[in-house]
């Protein structure tokens, strides 16, 4: 009887014991597996830029089951099809193949700051004040393009409003480049 008694209290023993040390195993093994590298934008990338290696910085990250949604690696060849902000997982559905835009950047000093709402990858409208028989006149330039930098004023004699990129089709250029040469009040309002 005393030999079944000592069985009992070694299985007693034992049993939790083994339970222990194979989920500390696991927990072990789970903290140091490595993680998958996914790809974040090192700047502000506009929509239509060829893409290269040296846009991106790697990032170890268990995203769990999204993880089949955002970019591991760039191929040579592919542009974004829409913004992507500094900082940001690249998602798998704004990579394409690289194609010749009709789109370019222009920048623009508006006449007065525009609303908070106007940051880069936002939609914007830009208007222009004409004379017409001595009244002033709104005239819509661009009625949605996207914002792809804020450009801050920096020194002493800087201008007190920013510089906006935006990203406009060519034959909305020549309008925009016609209005700023005539020295016209450029305002950009925010698109909902």
């Amino acid at each position: 009887m005393v030999v079944r008694l000592r069985r009992r209290s070694l299985v007693r023993i034992l049993v939790p014991a083994l339970i222990g040390t194979l989920g500390l195993g696991f927990l072990l093994v789970g903290l140091f597996r490595p993680l998958p590298s996914y790809l974040v934008a090192a700047t502000d990338l506009p929509p239509g830029l060829s893409l290269s290696s040296e846009h991106f910085t790697s990032v170890e990250l268990d995203l769990g089951p999204i993880a089949d949604n955002y970019v591991t690696e760039i191929r040579p060849g592919s542009m974004l099809g829409d913004f992507v902000g500094q900082g940001e997982l690249v998602s798998k559905r704004l990579i394409e193949p690289y194609r010749s835009s009709s789109l370019t950047s222009i920048r623009i000093q508006p006449k007065s700051q525009p609303a908070g709402a106007v940051q880069p990858g936002s939609l914007a409208a830009l208007w222009q004040v004409i004379e017409v028989e001595d009244k002033s006149q709104p005239v819509l330039l661009v009625p949605a393009a996207q914002v792809t930098a804020v450009i801050e004023p920096d020194g002493l004699f800087a201008s007190d409003s920013s510089v906006f990129e935006l990203l406009i089709s060519q034959e909305q250029a020549t309008e925009v480049i016609a209005a700023i040469a005539s020295d016209s009040p450029l305002f950009i309002v925010p698109v909902s």
